[in-house]
């Protein structure tokens, strides 16, 4: 489901530089091929499990918005923000109000 129509073009990964920061976008967490911390990634964003987080691991930001559209495990519809100032960074969830 996760590659359906249009989305098989998408990459598997992706990186973006924002401010003084380098995030790793990737959909699916299980399949992470490097070791963010020492390539140098401020933050890994993704998705795929649906279940919104946020933690810290070797100093990398692990970030999971959740999903908008469809929650699962009893997790309300959620989306993240993230806040980049230079080279410093804070995620936070929202529960989106039905």
């Amino acid at each position: 489901m996760d590659m359906n129509g249009g989305l098989r073009g998408l990459p598997e990964t992706e990186v973006i530089e924002i401010g003084d920061l380098l995030l790793y976008v990737i959909h699916d967490i299980h399949r992470l091929d490097i070791e963010p911390s020492k390539a140098g990634f401020d933050a890994v964003i993704f998705g795929h499990l649906h279940c919104p987080s946020v933690s810290e691991q070797k100093g990398v930001l692990f970030l999971n918005p959740g999903s908008a559209a469809q929650p699962r495990r009893n997790y309300p519809a959620s989306l993240a923000l993230l806040h980049v100032n230079g080279d410093s960074m804070k995620a936070k969830i929202v529960n989106i109000d039905e």
